[in-house]
């Protein structure tokens, strides 16, 4: 047996693994980039290579061309064009580590010094040649600098000892090349050499300059897209405490679904209730609730909470789109609705807004038709613990279709009975396709819940209901709330025990395979990708005791 790793070894190990992890996406991306520039630099070079040979060929003779292009000028140019497309190709199809693509980026300057250096000279040693050098040279280093990820510092050490090595080079050959013509004697003069420094100098500094500007722009976007350790990916949807985004843990690269209360919402008196309902509702752990996993606020005082994300269709989609589902899924869904709300209720909270649009439909540990209830942001405690300021009990709160009678003439009594009215509207609409009660105005809906008797779930559907699933559900609606079922788990054993048929896991994986994944796919092309520009959180702004 190996020896257990001392706690530094432990720690250095870990931060290593957590390190490498993180680095995948900036090794990535600079794969993608160095490619980039091979690509850019082969054809452009292939281009400038290809084309004055054509232009020979038309003007001259084919016989001409074919001898330029293997003139000692073209064989060099022909040797640079082609360095760049080896690594063009090795970059699409092979996995470079980060450290072998920081090599080939810095070999590229280099090689293209030691190339364009010798093409320059094999044309001429005087100003012709510095000039075609310094031309060359220096827009190869600021298209790198512009293409590929790199700090101004780093930046400028590579194109300052490419340059040097270019213009040490060329030197070399004017020096060794015998003198044949008075135009080649004037590499001895001072000002070649001084413009062919200038030029050099001035290409350093516009890619120095090019690449901390471009390098802090790509660091400031990437901070702008990430809460707190959260890189925001694309919008979700929005409700009416604010929007949801999906995101991903920066550290555990663990998909995350954001929700950021909205600036319009963000008064001091919301913000307080709102991070004091995710504390209470973080005390959850039942797996169908949509588990907490962290909260915050921006410097500029909006509060977010992360959740886990989830893959899949809510209950007001899957209707519809669908239609109403069979009784023996009603019965599978309800039931796990019931045992997130026999926690939430066993440890005094209530939801006060259960409504199919808050109950999601997943996959989760290789078992299909998972539900999570989402959304406990009007979640109340039982006891009269809250603190009046920060609660709204006093009012009508809740989505009217799915009110339970006592929410709308004493909101002060909500209880849990109330979340079983609302998961026996739920019910009836997942049957029928059809709320239990509709209305031109919130008044006549409210109005319904009140007085009148819901119409029984065959007559909307269309078609038989087995009747002990019809008469659990319309127990549920019962205006009295003693008349309900006594607790959530009462109610979820009588589902349980009605005449529905059974729906297996083989009828879920079915369902999943074929119509769930349309609506998953009609659901990702909705979703909107986003840019979200809310930076840093401000852990020290939490509430005490948090």
């Amino acid at each position: 047996m190996s020896p257990p790793l001392r706690p530094s070894a432990s720690s250095a190990l870990l931060n290593r693994s957590a390190s490498q992890t993180v680095d995948e996406e900036v090794r990535q991306f600079l794969q993608d980039r160095v490619r980039l520039l091979s690509k850019v630099t082969s054809i452009l070079g292939g281009a400038f290579y290809v084309l004055p040979l054509v232009i020979v060929a038309i003007g001259d003779s084919v016989d001409q061309a074919m001898a330029n292009a293997v003139a000692s000028a073209n064989v060099i140019h022909f040797a640079l064009v082609a360095s760049f497309g080896l690594a063009w190709g090795v970059t699409s199809r092979v996995r470079l580590s980060y450290p072998a693509l920081r090599m080939l980026d810095a070999a590229g300057p280099f090689v293209c010094a030691a190339a364009i250096a010798g093409l320059a000279a094999a044309f001429s040693t005087g100003p012709v040649g510095g000039h075609t050098l310094a031309l060359g040279l220096g827009h190869l280093v600021v298209l790198r600098a512009i293409v590929v990820p790199s700090s101004g510092r780093r930046t400028f050490w590579l194109t300052a000892a490419s340059a040097s090595l270019g213009t040490l080079l060329f030197a070399s050959a004017a020096l060794l090349r015998p003198q044949r013509s008075p135009l080649e004697v004037e590499v001895a003069h001072f000002h070649t050499f001084v413009n062919l420094a200038l030029w050099l100098t001035f290409a350093t500094a516009v890619a120095t300059i090019g690449s901390h500007v471009i390098f802090g722009l790509r660091e400031e976007v990437r901070k702008a897209r990430r809460i707190g350790q959260y890189d925001v990916q694309r919008r979700l949807g929005e409700g009416g405490m604010g929007v949801v985004f999906q995101a991903t843990h920066a550290m555990l690269r663990r998909a995350t679904a954001i929700k950021l209360l909205s600036p319009t919402k963000g008064a001091q008196n919301t913000i307080a209730r709102f991070e004091r309902e995710v504390q209470q509702t973080a005390r959850l752990v039942h797996p169908n609730t949509v588990a907490i996993y962290d909260y915050g606020r921006t410097p500029n005082g909006m509060f977010y909470y992360a959740m886990e994300y989830l893959d899949g269709v809510d209950l007001q989609r899957l209707v519809e789109r669908g239609g109403p589902i069979p009784p023996g899924r009603v019965v599978h869904i309800l039931a796990q609705v019931l045992a997130s709300l026999a926690e939430a209720h066993g440890i005094g909270l209530i939801h006060r807004d259960i409504k199919p649009a808050n109950i999601m439909l997943t996959s989760r540990g290789g078992e299909s038709d998972i539900v999570k209830v989402l959304d406990f942001g009007l979640v109340k405690q039982i006891e009269g613990r809250d603190d009046v300021a920060l609660t709204s009990t006093r009012g009508l709160t809740g989505t009217p279709l799915y009110l339970a009678p006592e929410a709308i003439h004493a909101p002060q009594t909500v209880g849990p009975p109330s979340d079983l009215y609302a998961v026996a509207a739920v019910g009836y609409f997942l049957l029928t396709g059809t709320e239990v009660f509709s209305g031109s105005t919130v008044i006549e809906v409210c109005a319904h819940h009140l007085h009148s008797i819901p119409e029984p779930p065959a007559s909307r559907r269309g078609e038989p209901v087995p009747p002990g699933l019809s008469s659990v559900i319309l127990s549920g609606l019962a205006k009295n709330p003693s008349e309900r079922p006594p607790d959530a788990r009462h109610f979820r054993q009588s589902l349980l025990s009605c005449d529905a048929p059974v729906w297996t896991e083989q009828d879920a994986r079915q369902w999943w395979d074929t119509t769930g994944a349309r609506m998953r796919e009609d659901r990702d092309k909705e979703a909107k990708h986003t840019s979200q520009d809310t930076v840093l959180i401000d852990l020290d702004a939490r509430s005490p005791g948090a």
